[in-house]
């Protein structure tokens, strides 16, 4: 179990019996927070490369998709 996690478990057994939903949503929500990674804007080159790598990958599934198709032979 990781560090995040215990302080969670450890928090949540001191707020026992969790009858309270407020105090419940509190100790989730930090946990959740803790979680999730910082976000920041995409711009300049970063941005650039990312729509590079996206409309990169759109074609590759396309081509992808179409290769999966079944051939039909109209002669």
């Amino acid at each position: 179990m990781t560090d995040k996690v215990q302080a969670v478990l450890r928090k949540m057994k001191a707020l026992r019996p969790l009858r309270n939903p407020k105090a419940r949503d509190r100790v989730l929500g930090e946990f959740n927070r803790s979680t999730l990674d910082d976000v920041e804007p995409v711009g300049g080159e970063n941005g650039m490369r990312v729509l590079r790598e996206m409309n990169d990958l759109e074609v590759r599934h396309d081509e992808f998709v179409t290769s999966q198709a079944p051939k039909v032979d109209v002669s």
